[in-house]
């Protein structure tokens, strides 16, 4: 199975220049946008991606998969920057929904209506909350 349905990303890299990155399965790939020319990819989730990746100071957050996964990634990268890019990898994440961040933050929900937040330099997770139930209509 190799399956993605996400929106690529457009953001500056840590060198100053346009990159567009997209996750998908097993990989995250980061392409020139002028030209569509592939610059660098890093191992990821191995699984089917629907979060769209997000970008906060030249680092890329990309979640997704079953076992919802989240992985850090440093652009501006050449080749294969597994080794070199990857900054850290959390045993959580969403298999839908796209994080936020805000400050030092990234936040997620997940189907089940489980609020998470982590440290987007360390990884570390700040906190997991399930939502109270809503009630819809008057």
């Amino acid at each position: 199975m190799q399956e993605s349905w996400n929106t690529p990303a457009i953001y500056e890299n840590l060198n100053g220049a346009n990159e567009l990155a997209i996750s998908i399965e097993g990989r995250i790939l980061g392409f020139n946008p002028g030209d569509g020319t592939q610059l660098w990819s890093c191992q990821s989730i191995k699984d089917y991606i629907c979060p769209s990746i997000v970008a906060h100071d030249g680092i890329l957050f990309a979640l997704g998969g079953r076992k919802s996964k989240i992985v850090a990634v440093r652009s501006g990268g050449s080749g294969d920057v597994t080794e070199s890019h990857r900054l850290w990898e959390l045993g959580k994440g969403s298999n839908v929904s796209s994080p936020v961040i805000h400050g030092n933050h990234i936040y997620w929900a997940k189907e089940s209506g489980i609020v998470s937040c982590a440290n987007i330099e360390t990884g570390e997770l700040i906190f997991e909350q399930r939502l109270k139930p809503a009630s819809y209509g008057p």
